[in-house]
């Protein structure tokens, strides 16, 4: 095989790694912490939506994209406001 097909299959195992992890944590079969929990979502949206853009964010749009496991929400007494602001302060640190 080439080295391009090779770099392309390690690519594609990549991500097939990944989102095997990320079903997991999300529903629940892989214990994660909840400070990690959000910042795994703060690199979800900034792979997906790149650079956190204020002018440009529609609110509410974290908690729509699954990125926070059911379980770590409803542990937490926190608003959805307060998630979603707890991924923004992260994401705002993953600038290209």
């Amino acid at each position: 095989p080439s080295r391009r097909s090779a770099k392309n299959e390690r690519v594609r195992l990549q991500k097939f790694f990944y989102l095997q992890l990320k079903e997991a944590i999300l529903s629940g079969d892989l214990h994660c912490p909840s400070e990690t929990c959000v910042l795994l979502a703060s690199y979800a949206m900034q792979v997906k939506f790149g650079d956190f853009e204020k002018d440009q964010y529609q609110k509410g749009s974290i908690l729509n994209q699954r990125v926070l496991p059911r379980r770590t929400v409803e542990q937490y007494r926190l608003s959805p406001e307060q998630w979603e602001q707890s991924v923004i302060t992260w994401w705002q640190e993953h600038r290209d």
